[in-house]
């Protein structure tokens, strides 16, 4: 047992000295990372499928031939609720009218829509829009400089496509180190620092809350019903949820914020 607890210390103290030089490296890990991620989210976003239906690598186009100028509306039943709209049913077409709003960065956003009404294919046009400008890539600037300057606000853009994640991660950021990064226990504690820290603005977009599907233990561990945990990021991280409007109405009360 001594031993046991000897070897458990140790690692501990591996970890902490470990997470102390990525710190004070800090420039060279997190860089790292987003050279990573930008690698991760272009595998993701060079296709999709014709289906959600269908498996990665059946049926596959490029984005650019299935991607169609989607209209956004906002809904009143927010307004009425108080939730800090200040138009009625306004039509929203620029990303820039999503992330933003009265100059700020939004927090908390939540995009409802039907089956097969482009919520997964608007999720991957972001994402392969902000990793096209990261590149300096003419036409990923173009288009940000045309109908998205609000992603240039970010310094990451995290993709999860909730219908893919473990099944027993109630926690956001597991998520996104373990689902998205895979098993790198060093990128993994450069993830956490980036998510916790004031000093890296982030957008974590969660693609189809309505096909997450954690197990009866991890449900016991969500905070708010029917929503992966968010602790521990800070407050420039800003969320973006798509789901079926169904999904919705299990969510707890929204704050004036979201």
């Amino acid at each position: 047992m001594q031993d046991a607890t000897n070897a458990f210390h140790l690692r501990e103290l591996h970890w902490c000295a470990l997470f102390s030089f990525i710190v004070q490296d800090e420039q060279q890990y997190v860089s790292k990372v987003k050279q990573r991620l930008i690698k991760i989210n272009n595998d993701i976003t060079k296709a999709i499928t014709m289906s959600p239906l269908q498996q990665r690598g059946e049926n596959e186009l490029p984005i650019e031939l299935l991607y169609a100028q989607v209209v956004v509306c906002e809904d009143p039943k927010f307004r009425e609720k108080g939730h800090g709209f200040t138009q009625h049913n306004r039509e929203v077409v620029n990303p820039d009218d999503i992330l933003m709003q009265n100059n700020e960065v939004v927090k908390k956003i939540y995009m409802l829509g039907d089956a097969a009404h482009g919520k997964t294919t608007y999720c991957i046009w972001l994402v392969k829009n902000w990793c096209s400008a990261q590149h300096g890539d003419p036409e990923g600037i173009k288009q940000l400089d045309h109908w998205g300057k609000a992603l240039r606000k970010f310094d990451f853009v995290f993709l999860l496509q909730l219908r893919n994640v473990n099944r027993k991660r109630a926690s956001m950021i597991d998520m996104i180190c373990m689902d998205v990064f895979g098993d790198d226990r060093v990128c993994h504690l450069a993830i956490r620092h980036i998510l916790s820290s004031e000093k890296y603005r982030s957008l974590v977009i969660m693609d189809g809350l309505d096909e997450w599907d954690p197990d009866e233990e991890t449900r016991k561990q969500l905070t708010r019903q029917g929503m992966p945990n968010t602790e521990g990021i800070s407050s420039t991280v800003s969320c973006f949820f798509s789901m079926r409007p169904w999904v919705f109405s299990t969510i707890s009360k929204l704050g004036k914020s979201q």
